[in-house]
Protein backbone atom coordinates (compact mmCIF):
# COMPACT_ATOMS: atom_id res chain seq x y z
CA UNK A 1 0.00 0.00 0.00
CA UNK A 2 2.80 1.98 0.73
CA UNK A 3 4.32 1.85 -2.73
CA UNK A 4 1.11 2.79 -4.13
CA UNK A 5 1.35 6.51 -2.63
CA UNK A 6 4.37 7.22 -3.12
CA UNK A 7 4.14 6.25 -6.51
CA UNK A 8 1.31 8.82 -6.41
CA UNK A 9 3.47 11.40 -4.73
CA UNK A 10 6.61 10.89 -6.91
CA UNK A 11 5.84 8.89 -9.84
CA UNK A 12 6.02 10.06 -13.63
CA UNK A 13 3.79 12.48 -15.09
CA UNK A 14 2.49 13.30 -11.77
CA UNK A 15 2.96 16.95 -12.20
CA UNK A 16 0.89 17.22 -15.51
CA UNK A 17 -2.25 14.98 -13.79
CA UNK A 18 -1.92 16.41 -10.48
CA UNK A 19 -2.54 19.83 -12.24
CA UNK A 20 -5.34 19.47 -14.58
CA UNK A 21 -6.99 17.59 -11.02
CA UNK A 22 -6.09 20.94 -9.59
CA UNK A 23 -7.69 22.87 -12.12
CA UNK A 24 -10.85 20.37 -12.83
CA UNK A 25 -11.13 20.94 -9.10
CA UNK A 26 -11.05 24.23 -9.09
CA UNK A 27 -13.45 24.73 -11.71
CA UNK A 28 -16.17 22.50 -10.69
CA UNK A 29 -15.65 24.24 -7.01
CA UNK A 30 -16.23 27.91 -9.12
CA UNK A 31 -19.17 26.97 -10.67
CA UNK A 32 -20.47 25.67 -7.14
CA UNK A 33 -19.90 28.96 -5.49
CA UNK A 34 -20.68 31.16 -8.79
CA UNK A 35 -23.46 29.47 -10.34
CA UNK A 36 -25.25 26.47 -8.42
CA UNK A 37 -25.17 27.57 -5.05
CA UNK A 38 -26.42 31.04 -5.81
CA UNK A 39 -29.41 29.83 -7.87
CA UNK A 40 -30.66 27.81 -5.12
CA UNK A 41 -30.01 30.63 -2.37
CA UNK A 42 -31.53 33.30 -4.54
CA UNK A 43 -34.94 31.37 -4.18
CA UNK A 44 -34.53 30.61 -0.11
CA UNK A 45 -34.60 34.84 0.82
CA UNK A 46 -31.24 35.05 1.74
CA UNK A 47 -31.17 31.71 4.27
CA UNK A 48 -28.25 29.90 3.72
CA UNK A 49 -28.10 26.50 2.70
CA UNK A 50 -27.76 23.59 4.14
CA UNK A 51 -24.14 22.40 2.81
CA UNK A 52 -22.84 26.54 3.94
CA UNK A 53 -23.46 25.86 7.30
CA UNK A 54 -19.67 24.76 8.92
CA UNK A 55 -21.47 24.80 12.33
CA UNK A 56 -24.43 22.63 11.91
CA UNK A 57 -28.49 23.23 11.77
CA UNK A 58 -31.45 22.81 13.48
CA UNK A 59 -34.50 20.44 12.26
CA UNK A 60 -36.32 23.75 12.25
CA UNK A 61 -33.85 25.13 10.33
CA UNK A 62 -34.34 22.77 7.94
CA UNK A 63 -37.73 22.89 7.88
CA UNK A 64 -38.12 26.95 7.46
CA UNK A 65 -35.02 26.27 4.41
CA UNK A 66 -37.28 24.18 2.76
CA UNK A 67 -40.16 26.00 2.82
CA UNK A 68 -38.85 29.17 1.78
CA UNK A 69 -37.57 27.50 -1.29
CA UNK A 70 -41.03 26.52 -2.15
CA UNK A 71 -41.34 23.17 -4.61
CA UNK A 72 -39.21 25.32 -7.15
CA UNK A 73 -36.30 26.27 -5.06
CA UNK A 74 -36.50 22.85 -3.89
CA UNK A 75 -35.97 21.04 -7.44
CA UNK A 76 -33.44 23.38 -8.21
CA UNK A 77 -31.19 22.19 -4.95
CA UNK A 78 -31.95 18.55 -6.21
CA UNK A 79 -31.31 19.19 -9.83
CA UNK A 80 -28.23 21.83 -9.93
CA UNK A 81 -26.81 22.01 -6.72
CA UNK A 82 -26.65 18.33 -5.62
CA UNK A 83 -24.69 17.00 -9.35
CA UNK A 84 -22.38 19.38 -8.94
CA UNK A 85 -21.95 18.54 -5.28
CA UNK A 86 -21.97 14.51 -6.06
CA UNK A 87 -18.52 15.41 -8.24
CA UNK A 88 -16.68 17.58 -5.88
CA UNK A 89 -15.79 15.78 -3.02
CA UNK A 90 -14.55 13.29 -5.09
CA UNK A 91 -12.25 15.79 -7.26
CA UNK A 92 -11.70 17.89 -3.63
CA UNK A 93 -10.05 14.62 -1.57
CA UNK A 94 -8.42 13.10 -4.32
CA UNK A 95 -6.25 16.38 -5.31
CA UNK A 96 -5.57 17.60 -2.12
CA UNK A 97 -4.12 14.13 -0.50
CA UNK A 98 -2.30 13.74 -3.78
CA UNK A 99 -1.43 16.93 -3.44
CA UNK A 100 -0.17 17.20 -0.09
CA UNK A 101 1.56 14.30 -0.82
CA UNK A 102 3.31 15.64 -3.48
CA UNK A 103 4.37 18.39 -1.34
CA UNK A 104 5.18 16.19 1.90
CA UNK A 105 7.57 13.89 0.03
CA UNK A 106 9.44 16.53 -0.17
CA UNK A 107 9.38 18.59 3.23
CA UNK A 108 9.44 15.27 5.19
CA UNK A 109 11.46 12.44 5.68
CA UNK A 110 8.49 10.84 7.70
CA UNK A 111 6.13 9.48 5.51
CA UNK A 112 3.31 7.95 8.21
CA UNK A 113 2.94 11.69 8.72
CA UNK A 114 2.20 12.35 5.32
CA UNK A 115 0.16 9.50 4.53
CA UNK A 116 -2.15 10.75 8.06
CA UNK A 117 -2.12 14.40 6.88
CA UNK A 118 -3.45 12.87 3.16
CA UNK A 119 -6.11 10.81 4.31
CA UNK A 120 -8.04 14.21 6.17
CA UNK A 121 -9.33 15.72 2.57
CA UNK A 122 -10.74 11.99 1.67
CA UNK A 123 -12.31 12.01 4.73
CA UNK A 124 -13.45 15.13 4.25
CA UNK A 125 -15.06 14.15 0.97
CA UNK A 126 -16.37 10.98 2.35
CA UNK A 127 -18.37 12.96 4.99
CA UNK A 128 -19.42 15.70 2.04
CA UNK A 129 -21.05 12.24 0.36
CA UNK A 130 -23.10 11.19 3.90
CA UNK A 131 -23.88 15.05 3.85
CA UNK A 132 -25.32 15.13 0.21
CA UNK A 133 -27.31 11.74 1.25
CA UNK A 134 -28.91 13.09 4.13
CA UNK A 135 -29.78 16.38 2.15
CA UNK A 136 -31.68 14.37 -1.02
CA UNK A 137 -33.01 12.06 1.68
CA UNK A 138 -34.91 15.50 3.54
CA UNK A 139 -35.80 17.06 0.07
CA UNK A 140 -37.28 13.56 -0.71
CA UNK A 141 -39.46 13.16 1.53
CA UNK A 142 -40.50 16.82 2.36
CA UNK A 143 -42.12 17.94 4.46
CA UNK A 144 -42.22 14.57 6.85
CA UNK A 145 -38.55 14.37 7.14
CA UNK A 146 -37.41 13.48 10.66
CA UNK A 147 -35.53 15.52 12.86
CA UNK A 148 -32.76 12.49 13.50
CA UNK A 149 -32.31 12.52 9.89
CA UNK A 150 -31.90 16.60 9.66
CA UNK A 151 -29.40 15.85 12.85
CA UNK A 152 -27.30 13.35 11.75
CA UNK A 153 -27.18 15.13 7.85
CA UNK A 154 -25.93 18.43 10.45
CA UNK A 155 -23.17 15.75 11.85
CA UNK A 156 -22.16 15.30 8.66
CA UNK A 157 -21.93 18.75 7.88
CA UNK A 158 -19.53 19.90 10.92
CA UNK A 159 -17.27 16.87 10.36
CA UNK A 160 -17.11 17.94 6.32
CA UNK A 161 -16.44 21.63 6.91
CA UNK A 162 -13.86 21.04 9.91
CA UNK A 163 -11.93 18.37 8.02
CA UNK A 164 -12.21 20.50 4.70
CA UNK A 165 -10.38 23.28 7.12
CA UNK A 166 -7.86 21.53 8.25
CA UNK A 167 -7.57 19.94 4.79
CA UNK A 168 -6.39 24.07 3.65
CA UNK A 169 -4.84 25.08 7.14
CA UNK A 170 -2.23 21.79 6.71
CA UNK A 171 -1.85 22.41 2.73
CA UNK A 172 -1.06 25.92 3.48
CA UNK A 173 1.52 25.18 6.20
CA UNK A 174 3.09 22.81 3.82
CA UNK A 175 3.30 25.38 1.09
CA UNK A 176 4.86 27.36 3.87
CA UNK A 177 7.33 24.67 4.79
CA UNK A 178 8.18 23.69 1.13
CA UNK A 179 8.53 27.55 0.44
CA UNK A 180 11.30 28.06 3.48
CA UNK A 181 13.29 24.99 2.48
CA UNK A 182 13.07 26.01 -1.52
CA UNK A 183 14.40 29.39 0.03
CA UNK A 184 16.78 28.23 2.75
CA UNK A 185 18.47 26.01 -0.57
CA UNK A 186 18.52 28.79 -2.86
CA UNK A 187 20.31 30.51 -0.28
CA UNK A 188 23.22 27.61 0.97
CA UNK A 189 23.51 25.62 -2.29
CA UNK A 190 26.91 23.87 -0.93
CA UNK A 191 24.59 22.59 2.29
CA UNK A 192 21.26 21.72 0.48
CA UNK A 193 23.95 19.22 -1.85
Amino acid sequence: MMKFWESMATGRRRGKVLLALIVLTLAVYGHMIFVSIPAVSARAGGMQILDLMPVGYSPAYAAQLFERLGEAGRRAYLTEQIPVDLLYPFLFGVTFAWLLLYLMWRVSPRRTWALGAAAMPLLAGLFDYAENAAIIAMLASYPDFSPGLVRWSSGFTIAKSCLTTLSVVLLLGVLAAAAVRRFSRSRHPAEAA
